[in-house]
């Protein structure tokens, strides 16, 4: 089982267009940790990290009694899920989940919002508050855990004494955190449900994405640098920033099946949709186009990272300047590119080189540049 590399929050949006990250979640950093102290080279401290349970303390709320309600429906955790799917001002999308729940999970979300107003509203540390007066009527909701607690360390110093001698302290997103060898779960870690669960100087780091090896620093597709080792793995954005690590991929999911997270997919492929959910679709190495299938092409991804495309049927037919939605409705040596400023309208253009001295537009066409910053010699056919 791996942890994600960024601690405990609000969950990402799945499904995002070119978002190759695994399902992790979010944390609100503030800052930067300190990078200019040198690494302290003294020896550990030979003190075992802390494990111990986190201190809910005598002012726990205890659990309402609903062994009245029904439990036909879905429960309160898979209430909460899909209502983090639907967008804020999608009241339609919550009554969906409100009225697919059973009395149960209704009444445990209940109990859940009303501790937290009464006892956490205006809270600086919503976690440690929770933790304290609501931690077992949370966990009667979300009653499956999707992280764990890792002790809170100095990421300038891998030695940090807090880790004691069988781990060492590893950057993750802007903080620090004791694991073991290669970033693994050390033994002995602590459980948590939506970052709440951990003990004081522990945050809860998720693991939503179904586990994994706790490889990080991974190489991306189609880089193959440096590859997940295990087998059933492949690599990841984790959402923050460059950061990737391995996840398992799902070997049943074919070109066409739905997604809400890129790892829903099978290796090399990619989740796509502009919505919550996605389907999954083939990726590419532009830079070689033999990795699609016969007729296909690689269309490169804006923002997907060097030579990553995906896979699509060029219409062969297309005209330059025939109107488009997407690249598959032009032809390959074709992009739909927007037609002005306003972003309304997009056309077939082919894409050509000024400086090339044989120009590879069509007859009664010339190159003329599209004046990209950072790309001075890309241009379109037009008609002369």
């Amino acid at each position: 089982m791996a942890f994600s590399v960024v601690a405990c929050g609000d969950d990402d949006k799945p499904a995002d267009n070119n978002n190759n990250t695994a399902d992790v979640v979010d944390e609100d950093t503030t800052s930067d940790p300190d990078t200019t102290t040198e690494p302290d080279t003294t020896e550990p401290d030979t003190t075992e990290p802390d494990t111990t349970e986190p201190d809910t303390g005598s002012n726990d709320t205890p659990v309402p009694d609903h062994s009245d309600k029904s439990t036909e429906g879905s429960t309160c955790e898979e209430l909460a899920t899909c209502q983090d799917l639907c967008e804020p001002t999608d009241t339609g999308c919550n009554d969906t989940c409100v009225n697919a729940a059973s009395e149960l999970a209704l009444a445990q979300m209940n109990d859940v919002i009303q501790c937290v107003t009464d006892n956490c509203s205006g809270a600086a540390d919503q976690l440690a508050c929770i933790n304290e007066y609501c931690f077992s009527i949370f966990t009667a909701c979300f009653t499956t855990a999707d992280g764990v607690c890792l002790a809170d360390c100095d990421a300038t110093n891998p030695n940090d004494p807090v880790c004691g001698t069988e781990n060492q302290c590893v950057a993750i997103g802007q903080g620090g955190a004791c694991a073991g060898e290669g970033g693994t779960i050390p033994a002995g870690a602590g459980e948590c449900y939506g970052g709440v669960g951990c003990a004081t100087g522990e945050s809860c780091y998720g693991v939503t994405g179904g586990g994994g090896s706790g490889q990080t620093d991974c190489s991306l597709f189609p880089d193959n640098s440096a590859p997940c080792t295990t087998e059933g793995e492949t690599c990841y954005r984790t959402g923050n920033g460059d950061d990737t690590a391995c996840f398992p991929y799902d070997d049943t999911a074919a070109i066409g099946s739905e997604c809400t997270a890129p790892n829903h997919c099978n290796i090399n492929q990619l989740c796509m949709g502009s919505g919550d959910v996605g389907t999954c679709e083939q990726a590419c190495d532009t830079s070689n186009p033999t990795t699609c299938g016969e007729g296909e092409g690689c269309a490169p991804l804006s923002g997907g990272g060097e030579n990553l495309g995906i896979c699509i049927t060029f219409n062969a037919d297309a005209e330059i300047g025939a109107p488009c939605q997407g690249p598959e409705q032009c032809s390959e040596v074709q992009a739909c590119l927007y037609d002005d400023n306003t972003q309304t309208t997009a056309s077939c253009q082919q894409l050509c080189d000024t400086t090339e001295t044989e120009s590879s537009c069509p007859e009664a066409h010339s190159c003329e540049s599209l004046n990209i910053e950072g790309e001075p010699t890309l241009g379109t056919c037009n008609p002369v």
